[in-house]
């Protein structure tokens, strides 16, 4: 018998717990029975507290709301994407599905383009913004939004608002089959580990190495994040999680995840709607994404938040190699 005891779900550091086991065999079950804790499915281990509501509305305008001026923006794929597509000079590229011209217009998608305006936010908004931010910015940077926030000059939320992977792909196509929103919504907090052989070994045939899969994600969120079980305020980085609620034991956790994407504010989020190389990444309304994979049967809402350790890397919170 494994000495195994539930991890304290009340604490956002309770992976402590239930380290240090010898065996892969061991290791392996502990993740699992942890992942399984973590998204409160299995095993009966339930939150004691007051579960979380699963309506999309309950999340509605449960972030920080700041003034900003919305505009939507048609994304189209570059035409050298589209040639790189075109000629595909290796496997991981994705070839295109059709004519240039009937594929730009196939893969027209939106995005809303974002202004923030300084002088229209209250100083109690800027403090708890920059707060928000700061988990997910260098020191220099996040010393820069600070002074931006100061001005009276209005600003793009893409160009100054999102941290270095985000903004580097935020309204661009990709011309790989791989790279998805599990992959978007970690690299947007852990940029520099995401890509690690540590956290994504597995690397499918055919498709780019920028991709996890739902048991990769799983493993990143229970080391490097901790489950919301109430929700009295979303936070710019949260990432939210569409689960399938299915009971049937026989379809693992992991493959009950469905979409991953990043909450930043106002009820905006910044995603990669999936692993095809024809959709990009973007900032839309909750309600949009709720919208399109609502179609799918009984989804629910988890939430995760990044551990509050600034300047801390993913790396400090994984004390083994699990492939080993």
């Amino acid at each position: 018998m494994l000495p195994i005891k539930p991890p304290n779900l009340e604490s956002g550091y309770w992976m402590a717990d239930v380290f240090y086991f010898k065996t892969k065999y061991q290791i392996m079950i502990v993740y699992w029975l942890v992942v399984g804790c973590c998204l409160a499915q299995e095993n009966g281990w339930e939150d004691p507290k007051e579960k979380l509501p699963n309506s999309l509305y309950y999340f509605m305008g449960k972030g920080l709301l700041i003034p900003l001026q919305e505009s939507t923006l048609w994304l189209i794929p570059e035409e050298k994407i589209l040639t790189l597509r075109e000629k595909r000079k290796n496997l991981y590229i994705e070839p295109l599905h059709g004519a240039k011209s009937l594929v730009r217009k196939n893969l027209k998608t939106p995005h809303q383009q974002l202004a923030l305006d300084p002088a229209l936010l209250s100083p109690s908004a800027k403090t708890k913004l920059l707060s928000q931010l700061q988990p997910f910015f260098p020191s220099e940077r996040h010393q820069r939004i600070q002074t931006q926030l100061s001005g009276t000059k209005s600003f793009l939320v893409d160009v100054n608002l999102l941290p270095p992977f985000a903004a580097a792909h935020v309204k661009r196509f990709s011309i790989y089959r791989g790279p998805n929103c599990f992959h978007s919504a970690i690299a947007f907090a852990y940029p520099d580990m995401v890509d690690s052989d540590l956290l994504n070994p597995r690397r499918e045939k055919f498709y780019h190495s920028n991709m996890l899969n739902g048991d990769e994600i799983l493993r990143v969120l229970s080391f490097g994040f901790y489950p919301l079980h109430r929700v009295d305020g979303l936070q710019y980085g949260d990432i939210l999680i569409f689960l399938e609620k299915s009971s049937n034991p026989r379809i693992p956790l992991h493959l009950k995840i469905k979409h991953a994407m990043v909450y930043l504010f106002s009820d905006y989020v910044f995603s990669k709607a999936s692993k095809s190389a024809d959709s990009p990444y973007r900032i839309e309304k909750l309600e949009v994404e709720w919208k399109i994979w609502g179609q799918l049967q009984d989804l629910e809402i988890k939430v995760f938040r990044k551990k509050p350790v600034h300047g801390t890397t993913l790396s400090s919170f994984v004390p083994y190699d699990w492939r080993s």
